[in-house]
């Protein structure tokens, strides 16, 4: 009896070990696909970067946007199909809106928006915005948050969905 108890703990111990080992791989995955998030960010709307030491001109200091995203996925424990989505509408409103460009800190401000909808998009339960707001490390208020996503929202004319052959293009 002993025995079959330890045998089911070292069952459940290596399958525990399994599970986390899969999570690191993600988050190192993850940790990955944010320089690659950011240079799509980057590429779509050609925000103003300044080198994470610059502060010119009184502009605000902004962590790179590659280790904004990697910062708020960590924090949020977002799951790639939130971010893959969510630089699928940041794709979608360029689209929609070829024209626009982006600016000093546009970039930060269109991810966190993108994977605030996204997340909502996808899942039932996820962080409200007063979350997002204090995962963005105090970058945005709340009223900045509920602003962005509402102008993200509007912006993509709450156009959401996303048929099979236009999320196979994207891929």
């Amino acid at each position: 009896m002993v025995k079959r108890a330890l045998k089911n703990d070292l069952i459940g111990e290596k399958e525990a070990i399994r599970q986390r080992k899969q999570q690191t791989t993600d988050f190192q995955f993850a940790g990955g696909k944010k320089e690659l998030s950011s240079n799509i960010v980057d590429e779509l709307f050609h925000c103003d970067t300044l080198p994470n030491d610059a502060n010119t001109d009184g502009l605000p200091y902004l962590p790179g946007l590659a280790q904004f995203i990697m910062s708020v996925m960590h924090r949020t424990r977002s799951s790639l199909s939130s971010l893959a989505l969510a630089l699928f509408y940041l794709t979608r409103l360029k689209q929609i809106h070829p024209f626009c460009r982006g600016s000093h800190g546009s970039g930060h401000r269109l991810v966190l928006a993108a994977l605030i909808v996204a997340s909502k998009y996808l899942y039932d339960d996820t962080f409200n915005n007063k979350a997002w707001s204090s995962v963005s490390s105090g970058l945005y208020s709340l009223e900045e948050v509920n602003q962005m996503e509402i102008e993200l929202l509007f912006f993509l004319k709450y156009q959401l969905w996303v048929t099979e052959s236009s999320w196979v293009a994207f891929l």
